[in-house]
């Protein structure tokens, strides 16, 4: 019996379902003869536990240390290697010409929603979904090494970070301060220290960068998880039941 999800549809009529199969894997009956489907996956929860992490290539978008890597790692171990990428665009670049085994690309987190970017890019790649992450997001006040907490005045980090961390700035009376990416305010400071300044970012990035970890979970909010899809060239081993999912476009006409 097929359970069916509408999680999005955008401007363009692309709509993206989510599909229990609770059969052999195949689609639902009739979905196969609608009009204008584009791609299929198996999403297999352990299709990838059968290769070996120092084999693997995972491409992520972001510095070392983004929560992304810190998904990678999660998912493969300490020892994969995981290629940052500049943009998600990239990583599906990096899987489709081979330069990475898979990608991990994050498709919805529990308090920003949907991420309405990679659903566009995926239905322009023809990738499969491999496996399922889901990764607990908690923020870290980092800082160079030998600060306090009572040493900062000022803290850096992704406005996404900031705002999820609001009340803790406030109550801990620091000024935030936007930056383009939380891994990379961690690495910049690294690099060029600055008197009275912490960023906010993963314990990964303090470790990647060699900075002490002041607090940690500092998020307002404890229900913080993103889901990631790992994405690769092949179809994984399937195993019943399955989580399947399926994006397709339909005409841009009413009622479509």
């Amino acid at each position: 019996m097929a359970n069916f999800l509408w999680q999005q549809v955008t401007e363009w009529r692309q709509i993206t379902v989510r599909h229990t199969v609770m059969n052999d894997g195949k689609p639902p009956p009739g979905l196969g003869e609608m009009e204008g489907v584009g791609v299929y996956w198996d999403e297999s929860l352990i299709g990838t536990d059968c290769m070996c992490s120092q084999e693997l290539k995972v491409a992520f978008q972001g510095e070392r240390g983004a929560y992304s890597e810190q998904a990678v790692r999660q998912q493969f171990g300490p020892d994969v290697e995981a290629i940052p990428c500049r943009s998600f665009m990239e990583i599906l670049e990096a899987v489709h010409n081979g330069r990475s085994t898979l990608g991990m690309l994050p498709v919805e987190n529990s308090l920003a929603g949907t991420v309405v970017p990679a659903y566009d890019l995926l239905v322009d790649h023809d990738l499969r979904v491999q496996a399922e992450v889901i990764l607990r997001v908690s923020h870290c006040l980092l800082a160079m090494p030998g600060m306090t907490l009572a040493d900062v005045k000022r803290v850096k980090s992704h406005y996404q970070a900031l705002a999820q961390c609001e009340k803790t700035l406030k109550r801990l009376g620091l000024e935030p301060v936007t930056y383009y990416d939380t891994a990379g305010a961690a690495r910049d400071l690294a690099a060029n220290p600055e008197a009275e300044t912490a960023v906010i970012a993963s314990e990964l990035a303090a470790s990647a960068y060699g900075l002490d970890v002041l607090a940690r979970g500092i998020e307002d909010e404890s229900f913080n998880f993103t889901r990631f899809f790992v994405l690769g060239r092949a179809d994984p081993p399937r195993q019943d039941p399955s989580k399947t999912s399926i994006i397709f476009t339909t005409r841009h006409v009413p009622g479509a």
